[in-house]
């Protein structure tokens, strides 16, 4: 008897296995740091409103503005930098630290002792700094330790140590409150001292640990060779970008200052103190996609959206609850902080929340080295925000700002969207935005899917005689049935469960297909790429149907395009010679392969074109079929790499297949893709051409929507079967035109699977997309394929044959 496993130890287990991914670990690690500074600072300002004088905290909040934008300016693109090329500096790591340590304080010694013989010009507020040489001794100090303070998290991401992240942000925190009383007495130093004397203290301790560690965890390994040619065109052009927003913010305070007065100034750094809390959030979340896009380029699209997802589910309730509650925040600093900074708190919030999009994607582009988009972005969020606050300051007071801000945030963001280049899309441009916005419907049905699930998996696993309490993982489907994969002792199992009439006819044909061609295969070695149906139920009155699971993963993750393409090209030929049987097409075959599909287009809702299109199309491929002599084979119907499986495999023969496995290189070793599986034969029918499986598969691994790549073969025939012939796609019936195996093709596609489902799944983007296109060119009077002589005189025809 199973011992059930008490709820907490799940709860722990869920908790552990989703913080197994780095990625996640370095984000909230990260966002706990951001949220213990960002805690403790409210109470740190909250200590400051109440005990100095309000003039006293805008001149200390002015000067720590101060600090921090010299300390950002010195930091000379190197905090990504760090992110960047730390992971393969190895045994050099320590050399690399120490440099960038060396040279960014230096240029902050250099930026402050500029900023001081200037202050006059553009702080003349400031004037107690150059009181005496202590005071300037103080600041330059002070703003050399605060850009090693600020390299180091970044320091602590490029180690995957980013534990020690809040452990360190949260005791400065605690520190500046224990000394702010402590420092009451210095005026306008107060805030600067507090703020200051923490984060050197930081600096000893956390770089003497980070030496330590790197001493124990590099030992013995060779000094990697750090290219600094990439690393200083990256940190120059990304430092380049980057200080125009890390200075953003800190500029705007200064001007609040000086166009405003010292109270309005600390009105609005208390807004954006906190408001900024949420953008911190996301460029936390950036920081750890950069570290692990980096290592794993491959999957910077699927990191992105993960990281998109886990922005956006902090950031936007916590916006909604912020300005909700953002009076009461405020009023904890007192009540002339409610009054005059409510707006433009609430403002700032809710820019958070474009702010999502817009740092996503300056992470991808810093993975993609994208700097040209960086440095577009930077501009425009630096531009908007402070020529915008500048203009409006005036009109609306603080709360132009919040305005400026808000309003520069959904502009770039807009423009993100549109462009293409957020890199949560595998291609740039405005149609991969469309290609994404059709697919929500299909992410809705899926999330459907999950519950149904919940609802039906029990009962429908008893139904077949199997242990409700079987574990069980969903995958994913398109139609009304319900797909999950099951661990039931040993076995590996699939479960498929309709949901309706549709759904049970389609399951009934896949099981009735897999019977069929399992006795015309006999001993082939084909039938072992077939799943087996081991058990039927029925639930609710409709079917469910129990098969093995098939080895291997879906080759929509193909490890080489060419090398999956031959492959499975190889396997499914096989099993079309298995069942090959020579007939000339009639009417019977006309209709089954061009009438009925035509008319149920013919009654497709929404359907863009001309219906004289459809016609053309059907006295087209009546012309170039009938009476033709053809080989036919049973076909599968919807051959395509998310229903074909394969595996990485040493080169030779398969023994337990007896295929030829296809090789191909990765990364400089030898390697091999095996077909292991073909899946869901709902589509499968006895008597198809065997052409349009190939093309089928051809088509759907085109970079391109489906409409696009059946015209490509249309207008470029040749092209295409020399394309087709390097992939050791050898089409059995060569004597018809491509360009109408082509139309073909796409019929079937577009028909295909919709007797098995009871809702409409062809929405009206991608009929504009991939059915009229087609539509349009059968409507051009251009001729598509050979003339009907010509192709009398390139196959045979029944009243050819004596």
């Amino acid at each position: 008897m199973e011992i059930p496993v008490p709820r907490h130890a799940r709860l722990g287990a869920a908790v552990a296995d989703h913080l197994r991914d780095p990625m996640r670990r370095s984000a909230y690690a990260l966002i706990l740091a951001t949220g213990l500074t960002s805690g403790l600072g409210l109470v740190f300002w909250a200590m400051a409103a109440r005990w100095l004088p309000t003039a006293t905290v805008g001149l200390g909040a002015a000067l720590v503005s101060v600090m921090a934008l010299l300390a950002n300016l010195s930091t000379l693109g190197l905090r990504n930098g760090l992110i960047r090329f730390l992971p393969a500096a190895g045994a050099a790591s320590r050399r690399l630290i120490i440099s960038c340590y060396a040279l960014c304080a230096v240029t902050a010694v250099l930026a402050a002792g500029i900023f001081l013989l200037g202050q006059p010009l553009w702080a003349p507020r400031l004037e107690f700094l150059r009181a005496s040489p202590p005071a300037v001794l103080a600041f330059m100090i002070g703003t050399a330790f605060w850009v090693i303070f600020v390299l180091q998290d970044h320091v602590l991401v490029g180690l995957r140590q980013t534990i020690w992240v809040p452990l360190e942000n949260g005791l400065c925190a605690v520190a500046k409150i224990a000394l702010l009383p402590l420092l009451a007495v210095a005026g306008g130093w107060a805030v600067f001292g507090a703020a200051a004397l923490p984060a050197a203290a930081a600096v000893l301790v956390m770089t003497t640990m980070i030496m330590r560690y790197l001493r124990r965890t590099t030992a013995g390994l060779a000094p990697t060779s750090i290219p600094v040619s990439q690393l200083v065109r990256f940190a120059a052009a990304d430092h380049f970008a980057a200080l125009l927003w890390m200075g953003t913010a800190d500029l705007l305070t200064l001007l609040v200052l000086n166009q405003v007065g010292p109270e309005a100034s600390a009105y609005y750094f208390m807004a954006n103190t906190i408001g900024y809390t949420l953008y911190l959030v996301i460029s936390n979340v950036g920081s750890a996609l950069v570290a692990e896009g980096a290592r794993r380029p491959e999957r910077t699209v699927a990191l992105a959206r993960q990281a998109l997802w886990n922005s956006a589910r902090l950031v936007i309730p916590l916006a909604i609850v912020g300005v909700l509650v953002a009076p009461l925040v405020l009023d904890v600093l007192g009540p002339d902080y409610a009054a005059n900074g409510t707006l433009v708190l609430q403002l700032l919030l809710v820019s958070a929340i474009p702010q999502i999009v817009v740092g996503i994607s300056i992470a991808t582009a810093r993975i993609r080295r994208d700097l040209r988009t960086i440095m577009v972005v930077y501009t425009a969020l630096a531009i908007g925000s402070v020529g915008g606050s500048w203009l409006a300051l005036g009109t609306f007071g603080i709360a132009g700002v919040g305005l400026a801000c808000l309003g520069t945030q959904l502009v770039v963001c807009s423009a993100l969207l549109l462009t293409g280049r957020t890199g949560l899309f595998a291609e740039r441009g405005f149609r991969s935005v469309v290609a994404e916005l059709e697919q929500l419907p299909r992410l809705l049905r899926r999330r459907r899917s999950r519950k149904a699930i919940r609802r039906r998996l029990a009962p429908a696993l008893v139904a077949c005689d199997l242990d409700p309490a079987t574990p069980a993982a969903m995958l994913t489907s398109d139609s009304d049935t319900l797909v999950v994969a099951l661990q039931s002792g040993e076995d590996k199992l699939i479960a498929k469960i309709a949901t309706s009439a549709a759904a049970t006819h389609g399951l009934e044909q896949h099981v009735a297909s897999l019977a069929r061609v399992r006795v015309l295969l006999g001993d082939d070695a084909s039938a072992a790429l077939l799943p087996r149906v081991v058990r039927e139920g029925r639930l609710e009155g409709h079917l469910v149907v129990i098969e093995t699971q098939l080895p291997g993963h879906a080759a929509t993750r193909r490890l080489s395009e060419d090398a999956t393409s031959a492959a499975a090209a190889t396997a499914m030929t096989a099993l079309h010679r298995a069942t090959t049987v020579t007939q000339i097409v009639d009417d019977a075959a006309l209709a089954r392969w061009v009438d009925e599909p035509l008319d149920f287009l013919r009654g497709l809702r929404g359907l863009p074109g001309d219906l004289q299109s459809l016609e053309r199309l059907r006295v087209l491929l009546h012309d170039a079929l009938a009476g033709r002599e053809v080989a036919t084979s049973w076909v599968h119907g919807d051959f395509w790499p998310g229903n074909v499986l394969v595996e990485e495999t040493a080169s030779g023969v398969d023994p337990a297949l007896g295929l030829e496995s296809v090789g191909t290189a990765t990364e400089g070793v030898d390697a091999e893709v095996r077909v292991t599986g073909l899946a869901d034969w709902e589509n499968a029918e006895p008597g198809g051409l065997p052409d349009v499986d190939l093309l089928h598969w051809w088509l759907a691994t085109q970079p391109v929507e489906l409409g696009a790549a059946v015209r490509h073969v249309v207008a470029r025939p040749a092209e295409v079967r020399r394309r087709l012939a390097e992939l050791s796609i050898d089409l059995p019936n060569p004597h018809i035109a491509l360009e109408h195996l082509a139309l073909l093709t796409w019929l079937r596609h577009v028909t295909a699977g919709m007797d098995r489902t009871s809702a409409d799944h062809l929405g009206r983007v991608w009929l504009a997309r991939n059915v009229k296109p087609i539509l349009q060119l059968l409507a051009a009077p251009e001729p598509i394929g050979p003339e009907p002589a010509a192709r009398c005189a390139g196959g045979p025809r029944a009243s050819d044959r004596p």
